[in-house]
């Protein structure tokens, strides 16, 4: 009884105080466990932080992902590394349950590991305890820190150490601990009555056995919290202890082991940003260099239309410093506010992408004027459509090209006029003598019937320039043209620039002078002497009124001019050389009453040039000739004279003037109805006007300079056979303005082509020119 009330004291004390110890080694190892596995986590949470810096300055994106795998795959106790910018994108994402899987980083990582995007970001360094992939893991963050301590964290990286290993361990052997525990109870209580001293002396060896393996783990544990990565432990108990000091030293070897080879890739890799930091720095002098010294305008855009980075020093010296950042709009408004209006309206289009790249961009202004300079630009889109990183925008100084361009189309356009007048003195003579007042009266009409009718003039000599090839003429009429239907009246710049030219080509063809042995100079004080006495002498009349019409221009010579208008106009346009008959019996006109109408009677043959005559091929396809046919006639009818221009194209577009008509609210009852839209001004079957035709106002100047001498026109026209106009002029206009030969009458009409033949190599034999001057 006595060794009984002894020993249960005593067993009990030895089971409290081996339990005691027992738990309180177990929650001691279990922190200094976890201690070193917190501390394993920091230092390559730390280290990772530094390497992730440089590889995501450099966007060496693959090398991010291969780090944190190559993490992963190196320590088994670690299950997932996550590495997300700053901005939310993911730039790395290992799980080991798919290590072996190739997958791209996740969107939106935070979600996997049961955080928010705000509870994701650290700005400095934390562990956490978490219940991720159904394990209990600790998790360490990091952030990773930019390459000034001042500026803000590039992203932040996580990883996460599963604890499960360390709490089997500690359930193996708290279970062990316990049936070794009850066992010795038992042999301590069966053995109660034998020897009390030596049951005493059992427990307190199973104590020992106990503890002191559990204290060698306890200073492994603090040594390896201390940065100690050689501790190791040696426990010969033989049971579960032994398997945890077992483990220890294996987490302690793992441990070592990434410890090194984090070191030597750290060493890799900062040679490595060494080598690119270095090779970036070379190829930014070189850019340097390029830009200083090429001549072209070069600089980034971003996709908000802001400068990125520097610019070539070119276009620093045109348009004054441009900073990164600036608006590239607003740095140029001061030298071109439409420029900077007409670049933003642009880029708004790009901006929101809803259509092409590449459309955005062409309809981005191409030019800017300021004073006498020229700059032209292009644009080129930088990354592809789907994500644009920029547009590289590309500046050239244009204004000595243009000036030389310019200077080529004047000295082409007087070549072809010394040739026009080499060809028909008289006729381009005329032509000088009619449209020098429109030119010199342009910008000082403000009545709208003015406007009118300068309108009228100016479309006129716009079409006849450009079909005797007075390109620049031709391009100054169509923009003042193009002014006047946008503002009401042509700009007094452009009005200049118009009667600059005129002048200069006026100065130009008056220095040039000829002879012909076919051509008879005589003054204008001796023509009305020898007038003067054929008068008084009372000659036959007919003798006089011939002398008199010799200073009246033939007939025939502005029937030439318009066949040779309707040739170049072919040509131009790409048809087949056109047949042209010329039908008239000898007449010659007063040119200060009839110049100007023979002047609008090319809008006629423009459009029959242009919209009637059709081309080879439509011609082949309905069983014309290839040759297009033009019949141009005069005579004397009744006292009348009667002028008929005629051709064999297409017809009258009857169904394209109702539509037209309708348009504009007229009202179209009949095909007369529609005929007579052609004289309405600004009225064009033609949607867009060219150097040719197309302005609607041409047949209108027609009718209107008909009128301005008594006559009536009249136009017949069938659908596929051709159109006639008929102009017919009274009496009274004719006989004091026409002449005609009586004995002409009975004579063969001539055609053109051979009137033109005869005028480019001489005139016949025997036929003479009188010029009275």
């Amino acid at each position: 009884m006595v060794c009984a009330l002894m020993a249960a004291p005593t067993v009990g004390i030895v089971v409290y105080s081996s339990v005691q110890t027992y738990e309180h080694h177990l929650a001691e190892i279990n922190a200094r466990i976890r201690d070193g596995i917190a501390s394993k986590g920091r230092v390559l949470s730390e280290n990772h932080a530094l390497a992730l810096r440089g590889m995501t300055l450099d966007n060496a994106f693959t090398d991010i992902q291969e780090l944190a795998s190559r993490a992963v795959r190196s320590d088994p106790d670690l299950i997932y590394a996550v590495y997300v910018a700053t901005d939310g994108v993911t730039l790395a994402y290992v799980d080991r349950r798919q290590i072996d899987k190739p997958s791209s980083p996740v969107r939106e990582a935070w979600n996997d590991i049961g955080l928010t995007r705000g509870e994701f970001f650290v700005t400095e360094l934390q562990q956490r305890d978490a219940q991720v992939f159904g394990e209990r893991v600790l998790e360490v963050a990091a952030p990773v820190q930019g390459e000034a301590r001042t500026d803000p964290p590039l992203g932040t990286i996580r990883y996460g150490f599963s604890l499960g290993p360390m709490h089997q361990a500690l359930l193996g052997a708290e279970q062990q601990s316990r049936q070794a525990l009850r066992g010795t109870l038992t042999v301590l209580l069966s053995c109660i009555g034998l020897a009390a001293l030596l049951g005493l002396g059992l427990s307190r060896r199973q104590a020992l056995r106990i503890t002191d393996p559990i204290t060698d783990l306890t200073r492994a544990a603090n040594a390896l919290a201390a940065g100690e990565r050689h501790v190791r432990v040696v426990i010969d108990s033989g049971d579960e202890l032994q398997q945890l000091g077992g483990a220890f030293n294996t987490m302690v070897d793992k441990l070592d082991a990434s410890y090194r080879e984090l070191e030597a890739v750290n060493r890799s890799l900062e040679q490595r940003v060494a080598d690119r930091t270095k090779e970036l720095s070379r190829k930014n002098r070189d850019m340097r260099a390029v830009l200083d010294n090429v001549d072209q305008g070069l600089l980034k855009l971003s996709n908000c239309g802001q400068i990125v980075g520097t610019c070539s020093k070119a276009l620093e010296s045109w348009f004054g410093p441009m900073k990164q950042g600036d608006s590239f709009a607003r740095s140029l408004e001061a030298l071109s506010r439409e420029f900077s209006v007409e670049f933003e309206l642009g880029w708004e289009q790009l901006a929101d992408g809803l259509l092409p790249v590449e459309l955005c961009l062409g309809q981005l202004p191409a030019t800017l004027s300021a004073g006498e300079r020229v700059w032209s630009f292009r644009y080129l889109p930088l990354g592809h459509e789907e994500s644009l990183e920029g547009v590289l925008v590309v500046v050239v100084e244009v204004t000595d090209a243009l000036a030389k361009q310019a200077e080529e189309k004047e000295t082409r356009e007087t070549i072809i006029a010394f040739r026009q007048v080499m060809a028909d003195r008289t006729g381009f003579s005329d032509f000088v003598q009619w449209a020098s007042p429109i030119v010199q009266s342009l910008g000082g009409v403000r009545s709208e019937p003015g406007q009118a009718e300068q309108a009228r003039q100016l479309h006129t000599l716009k079409g006849t320039a450009g079909v005797l090839g007075l390109e620049v003429i031709a391009e100054c009429c169509h923009a003042l043209e193009d002014e006047q239907l946008q503002f009401g009246q042509p700009s007094a710049p452009s009005v200049a620039r118009l009667q600059r030219r005129w002048a200069a080509l006026n100065a130009q063809l008056a220095s040039y002078s000829s002879s012909s042995d076919d051509v008879v100079e005589v003054p204008r004080a001796d023509y009305d002497s020898v007038l003067d006495q054929l008068q008084r002498a009372e000659v036959a009349p007919q003798v006089t009124s011939r002398v008199q019409a010799w200073q009246w221009r033939p007939v025939t010579a502005y029937f030439k001019g318009l066949a040779e208008q309707a040739r170049a106009l072919a040509r131009r346009l790409g048809k087949e050389s056109i047949t042209v008959h010329v039908e008239e019996p000898g007449l010659r006109l007063d040119p200060q009453r009839w110049n100007h109408l023979m002047g609008e009677l090319g809008h006629v043959v423009r459009n029959a040039i242009d919209h009637g005559i059709e081309s080879a091929a439509e011609r082949a396809e309905i069983g014309k000739p290839n040759h297009g046919a033009l019949t141009l006639r005069a005579e004397i009818q009744r006292g009348q004279l009667l002028l008929e221009l005629s051709d064999d194209g297409r017809g009258l577009d009857i169904p394209a003037l109702r539509e037209r008509g309708a348009r504009l609210g007229q009202r179209v009852a009949t095909d007369q109805d529609a005929i007579e839209l052609v004289y309405q001004q600004g009225l064009s079957t033609r949607d867009q006007a060219g150097l040719v035709s197309g302005r609607g106002v041409g047949m209108a100047a027609v009718r209107a300079a008909v009128a301005r001498l008594g006559g009536h026109i009249d136009v017949s026209s069938r659908a596929g056979h051709g159109t006639c106009w008929t102009l017919r002029f009274p009496a009274a206009v004719v006989s004091d303005s026409v002449w005609g030969d009586s004995t002409a009458n009975g004579r063969t009409p001539c055609e053109a082509d051979t009137c033109a033949k005869r005028s480019s190599n001489g005139s016949s034999r025997g036929e003479l020119t009188l010029r009275v001057g």
